[in-house]
């Protein structure tokens, strides 16, 4: 049964929470929208393109929005409660902190929810509608972190195929080098694959380079369309390239682990550190609620609200880089992900729990 004062404490943290998110999601559209006004206007990006834009940044961004929300607006409710000595009518009755933080924490509760739901099914769908619209629109793809190097892919007749960029829009490779044979190489502008259909790749602008008798590579034939019926892609590398884990799901990320596993695949390690830190990083809404609310039900004449108010934020932000982090040590198999990931999690979500529900109070 709710009691009365839990409905209102809940109320209250449910509208500071939205006026807050609300808040910083507008903030970060008005940012955004003064950084890309030049591509909105001269690209004539349609209204709706815009909107979907903007609500596909919702999902990727709520990691950082919904904890960050919850937290202030749980110190909010509970530091407005303590100076105006609510808290102090409430503990008097009997009432413990652990009953008081009972409604902030159902709240974390669905937070965390929401935040397992958007990675399961809104999530990889939010970011790979963005990178369709990047790529139209922006032109990511000749920026994009993948632009910056070679990228290799390893191929079922053990052949490479070197590529600078995969355009996720058009389902092409741009720039490539199948290196066939150590005196058999293929350049191309662009190769087109279509999976769902499984048709033969085709290959755009292609020069097929043969090494002659003196040891050197010449052009021995030019082709302006060309299908590819012997480029047949390993299912693994190819899978990460199309949909790289950070962007998968988690019923996705388990299927590709063990398939990664089942091939013994290089890639099962960056699969598995991804996958954690996709579980862990939603229990950062719990850490966020019983690591700063005992703190706000002390009572002190001098109450430290400013400093209560700064560390939180300091620390929310410490720690969201140390998980950042800690995901890409998971990542490159730098370390197992339960000593990257989880450890940090855990040694400070038992300690504050451990204060918060099982400490008298």
């Amino acid at each position: 049964m709710t009691l009365i004062w839990q409905r209102y404490y809940l109320k209250e943290a449910f509208k500071v929470f939205s006026l807050l998110l609300f808040s910083f999601y507008f903030l970060y559209m008005l940012i955004d929208y003064a950084f890309h006004a030049q591509v909105f206007t001269n690209k004539h990006f349609p209204l709706s393109t815009i909107g979907q834009y903007y609500l596909c940044h919702i999902s990727k961004r709520a990691y950082i929005l919904l904890p960050f929300a919850l937290m202030i607006s749980t110190l909010k409710v509970l530091t407005g409660c303590n100076q105006s000595k609510e808290l102090v009518a409430l503990m008097a009755g009997g009432i413990s902190i652990r009953k008081i933080l009972t409604p902030f924490v159902l709240f974390a509760l669905a937070c965390t929810t929401i935040l397992y739901i958007n990675t399961q099914w809104i999530q990889p769908q939010a970011v790979a509608r963005l990178e369709v619209i990047e790529e139209a629109f922006f032109n990511k793809g000749l920026t994009s972190k993948n632009a910056s190097h070679v990228n290799a892919l390893t191929l079922l007749d053990d052949s490479h195929l070197i590529y600078q960029h995969y355009d996720s829009a058009k389902h092409s490779f741009n720039d490539i080098f199948w290196i066939k044979t150590s005196n058999d190489i293929y350049r191309m502008k662009t190769l087109y694959i279509d999976l769902n259909s499984k048709e033969i790749p085709v290959g755009k602008y292609v020069d097929h380079l043969q090494r002659n008798g003196a040891g050197e590579f010449v052009v021995s034939e030019t082709f302006q369309t060309q299908e590819f019926p012997n480029i047949e892609f390993e299912e693994m590398s190819l899978q990460t390239v199309l949909i790289p884990p950070r962007e998968q799901s988690l019923t996705q990320l388990i299927t590709s682990y063990y398939k990664a596993k089942r091939h013994q695949h290089h890639s099962s390690g960056e699969i598995i550190g991804v996958l954690n830190y996709k579980i862990a990083l939603p229990l950062i809404c719990l850490l966020a609620v019983i690591a700063t609310g005992p703190y706000c039900m002390r009572y002190d004449r001098n109450f430290p609200l400013f400093s209560i108010y700064a560390i939180s934020i300091i620390g929310f932000v410490i720690f969201y880089m140390i998980m950042h982090s800690s995901c890409v040590l998971a990542e490159n198999d730098v370390a197992p992900p339960f000593f990257t990931i989880w450890l940090p999690l855990l040694a400070l979500l038992i300690p504050f729990s451990y204060k918060a529900f099982l400490k008298r109070n």
